[in-house]
């Protein structure tokens, strides 16, 4: 694995909680709720996250939001900012006799790493995603369901 995407996915993992806790920043901004639903060749997504990066001139961070079964739901601090937002998806899976996203980048390291979570979407939908949502003032509430054929 590249050094690059394991820093894009440390990154990533680090600022989910943060996102999730404090929602997106100011609250001057049109913000309008995102939900929908996230599969991968036909299966729901049990396990992941969604980031929503700003585009073309949106005024906001990124914003972080957990997938679970399936399911998003982008509500802290009335939803998102008003604009349009490309869109980078990670999902995990239990992977017996698989390596930890760290393993790798870490000598040495000795632990069993067997029954770590594993990324498996294809960088397509992460690293580099053509995933977009335009969201509207004054949408109310915005339905985007996620259907990623593999």
């Amino acid at each position: 694995m590249r050094i690059f995407e394991i820093i894009h996915r440390l990154l990533f993992i680090a600022i989910l909680p943060v996102t999730v806790i404090l929602g997106c920043g100011g609250n001057d901004l049109d913000r309008v709720i995102v939900h929908g639903n996230v599969s991968f060749r036909g299966e729901p997504v049990a396990d992941g996250s969604a980031l929503f990066v700003p585009r073309d001139g949106t005024v906001g961070p990124s914003v972080a939001v957990k997938i679970v079964d399936g399911r998003y739901r982008l509500d802290n601090n009335g939803g998102i900012p008003v604009g349009s937002y490309r869109v980078e998806i990670l999902a995990y899976r239990k992977h017996g006799g698989g390596q930890h996203l760290l393993a790798p980048a870490i000598p040495g390291d000795s632990r069993d790493h067997s029954d770590a979570p594993q990324q498996y979407l294809p960088e397509k939908y992460n690293l580099k995603s053509q995933l977009k949502i335009s969201v509207d003032a004054g949408a109310g509430t915005v339905t985007k369901d996620f259907v990623l054929d593999g």
